[in-house]
């Protein structure tokens, strides 16, 4: 299995621990980060034993999905662009953290509870818990590992608070999880677009720093003006909106643990997934036949 490359070599790619659990999600934070497409975000520890986050980078769909990231500070109402870093397929390293006195990434639960995902709920708290989101680890008791030949380099974020930024609306869209030995599972809703909310106090920053073409490139951030916020889209989505199966692409990237080989057909999990509704075009529900084009984890 791959590292992050020598400026990242203190992650340790095998640690299975999960985040920590905040049952708090601050509602105005400094930076919003959004993660959607086919990304998988899980958990590694730092040589301080600081919890971090991979995402991982599906590089090998069909069709093809092309990472972006745009990088804003929205101000009453507005937003101006920073020059984000262009996104080749050699894009190196390109990482998230408050530095210093970073406190590493965690993660939200409305509470203590195990998810109930039969409630019909317009609490924005229960709507934003992180267990939302397809944990394909979870799915295989522990039992899959994520491919890093295809998927490095990743994104590393340090820092966060992740939880459900956009969940899909159960009444337009019937969601089922379908097992191997073909029980099927009513899911109701899933995570859309992972979020993680990152707040910090001057004098420290947000950095982002990435390597292209040999050389380091960095982006520092100071602490946004009262009333405005920083966010950077992670996305990683196709360049068509034809049908395919978003769910099963993952499983490109997936690898059965003990054997190191890719899943067998008769071991893969599926999503059966029916539009209730048309939606409306051009409105954040506009995603048609390619629902669920959503991130995963993989632990945490």
């Amino acid at each position: 299995m791959l590292e992050q490359e020598s400026d990242n070599e203190s992650v340790n790619p095998l640690a299975e621990d999960p985040f920590d659990v905040v049952n708090e999600l601050n509602p105005s934070p400094d930076a919003r980060v959004f993660f959607r497409g086919l990304l998988l975000l899980e958990p590694l520890t730092d040589n301080t034993g600081k919890r971090i986050c991979l995402v991982s980078v599906h590089r090998s769909a069909d069709p093809h999905h092309n990472l972006k990231i745009d990088i804003r500070l929205v101000q009453a109402g507005m937003s101006w662009q920073y020059p984000a870093p262009t996104v080749p397929f050699d894009l190196h390293n390109f990482t998230i953290e408050v530095s210093p006195n970073g406190q590493g990434v965690k993660k939200y639960h409305v509470d203590n509870n195990p998810l109930d995902r039969t409630a019909a709920s317009s609490n924005r708290d229960f709507d934003n818990d992180y267990r939302w989101r397809i944990d394909f680890a979870e799915l295989h008791n522990g039992s899959s590992m994520v491919d890093k030949q295809i998927t490095f380099p990743g994104i590393l974020l340090k820092d966060g608070v992740l939880h459900t930024a956009v969940k899909t609306d159960e009444s337009k869209v019937s969601i089922e999880l379908i097992s191997p030995n073909n029980p099927v599972t009513d899911l109701h809703s899933i995570a859309d677009i992972i979020g993680a909310n990152i707040s910090f106090d001057s004098p420290s920053t947000l950095n982002l720093s990435w390597r292209y073409g040999g050389e380091e490139q960095n982006l520092s951030l100071e602490k946004p003006p009262s009333g405005s916020h920083y966010e950077i889209y992670v996305y990683n989505d196709p360049g068509t909106t034809d049908s395919h199966n978003e769910f099963q692409e993952y499983y490109k990237v997936l690898l059965d643990a003990g054997t190191g080989a890719h899943f067998l057909a008769s071991q893969e999990f599926n999503l059966d997934v029916t539009l209730k509704s048309q939606p409306t075009p051009g409105s954040s529900g506009d995603k048609g036949d390619r629902v669920p084009c959503m991130p995963g984890g993989h632990g945490g």
